[in-house]
């Protein structure tokens, strides 16, 4: 399993300039308003990112909060706002991708454009930082999601852009686990507000059993 062991966030929200080293298991302790979600909440703009596209929709699939461009971006009075949200992680196997992105303030676009985008195996560039200097390139589309057709399973850069992708906030409510309202955010096997988390344990129960019979058996 690919494990990302840093992150690195700049002009997003509160997090005007960060670097986090992660483990296997992360936890966030912090009073209200010091960026915990901010920080979960770029790890799914970056994974939107490496999907192809940030717009509302791949955002809120993942569990990130939609809004205007404007509440994105880092505002802070002793700072300018910079132009763009820039992040990036790092696999174990150091593998990177890095991804800058722009939506005017003043007149948003419904997708964010990619200003820059790298991704790299740790040892070779697959898509460098100049790319979007190309003028018949689609702004609004990601590149590196292109390329992972072109690259075998086992390779960091697409075992880390698979782990992007997958990625998700669980943020489960009372109402869609009593079955009182459905999961608008449903995904396979359980979704982001609850929905089919019985459903899943009892599956996850099934193989257990299963796997226990086997063991028997044997």
């Amino acid at each position: 399993m690919t494990i990302i062991r840093q992150v690195e966030i700049r002009g997003f929200k509160s997090l005007y300039d960060i670097t986090v080293e992660l483990g296997r298991v992360n936890c966030f302790i912090g009073a209200n308003g010091v960026g915990k979600s901010n920080l979960l909440e770029a790890l799914g703009v970056l994974g939107a990112a490496a999907n192809g596209v940030v717009d509302d929709e791949s955002l809120l699939r993942r569990g990130v909060r939609a809004g205007l461009p404007r509440l994105y971006k880092s505002s802070f009075t002793s700072d300018r706002t910079p132009p763009h949200i820039t992040i990036a992680a790092t696999s174990a196997d150091n593998a990177v991708y890095r991804v800058s992105l722009l939506n005017p303030i003043e007149s948003p676009n419904p997708a964010w454009s990619y200003k820059t985008e790298v991704l790299n195996d740790g040892t070779t560039d697959i898509v460098s930082d100049g790319v979007r200097s190309k003028k018949n390139l689609n702004s609004q589309a990601g590149l590196a999601a292109l390329q992972l057709v072109d690259l075998e399973r086992d390779n960091p850069a697409a075992r880390l852009m698979q782990r992007l992708q997958d990625y998700a906030i669980y943020c489960p409510n009372t109402p869609t686990l009593r079955g009182i309202v459905p999961d608008q955010q449903s995904r396979s096997p359980v979704g982001l507000s609850g929905g089919q988390l019985a459903e899943g344990v009892a599956a996850l129960k099934s193989i257990q059993e299963v796997d226990a019979g086997s063991e028997a058996i044997k």
